[in-house]
């Protein structure tokens, strides 16, 4: 039996009130993508239809539409309709890449976060890890070796080995939050690896934290990737703190 586009809600018969008309809908249309079982890629009923379906305005209507293609739920596109968006980072990453410009301290506290998530992906990953990530995890550190010195490409690879950390984890939700924190912070943390890599030494210890990092989860270690982890952000935030 096809699913009710206004049924889809808790809590008894379908309510509208005036003042929220089009973020009900909004909310309903959530939840028939969900009890659909819609895919990214297909699309929802037609806005003739959603019309019918809710009695209320095309207006109204088209601006529920825009409510979710705001927060990365659809996509509208001429002569195909409201798309269903593959879940992605990037509504997450615009808000922090607002409040990195609206806020100066946010980056430390955005960095505290990271470590915090960073830690706990690192462990899951020491658990769950396939033997194909743990090989791209370890590709990625002989490419950082070899890119040591050209800092925009190692800046790039540090970016790819957390991710792959992170999609190690098996966490959907963990990869996108670190992701997006990494994609709103990208320039100033381009700052910091600047500084961290100013002189051989420093370099060096940078990419042996990483190698370090790799091996506890190759150990299937989670406390020995933990400690890894905590050390590799205790050494960034000094540098972030005391440049000198």
């Amino acid at each position: 039996m096809p699913v009710s586009l206004s049924s889809c809600q808790t809590g008894g018969p379908l309510k509208l009130e005036r003042a929220t008309l089009a973020e009900q809908i909004a909310a309903n249309l959530l939840e028939y993508i969900r009890d659909a079982g819609l895919n990214p890629g297909e699309t929802l009923p037609s806005e003739a239809d959603l019309v019918a379906d809710f009695d209320v305005s095309r207006p109204i209507v088209r601006e529920a539409l825009k409510y979710l293609e705001g927060r990365g739920v659809i996509e509208i596109e001429n002569g195909k309709g409201a798309i269903i968006r593959p879940i992605d980072d990037k509504p997450l990453s615009h808000y922090f890449q607002i409040a990195l410009i609206l806020h100066q301290q946010t980056l430390m506290e955005l960095l505290e976060v990271r470590q915090a998530l960073e830690v706990q992906g690192v462990m899951l990953a020491a658990e769950r890890r396939t033997d194909e990530q743990l090989a791209a995890l370890r590709a990625i550190v002989d490419e950082m070796k070899d890119a040591m010195w050209d800092l925009e490409r190692y800046v790039e690879l540090d970016a790819r080995f957390h991710e792959q950390i992170a999609e190690a984890s098996h966490n959907k939700m963990l990869f996108h939050v670190i992701k997006s924190i990494r994609r709103a912070a990208k320039d100033l943390m381009f700052e910091v690896q600047q500084r961290r890599l100013e002189s051989a030494e420093e370099l060096q210890r940078v990419q042996w934290l990483h190698a370090q990092i790799a091996e506890t989860v190759a150990a299937g270690d989670p406390e020995a990737a933990a400690n890894a982890m905590r050390q590799h952000f205790a050494e960034a935030v000094t540098k972030l703190i005391d440049p000198e």
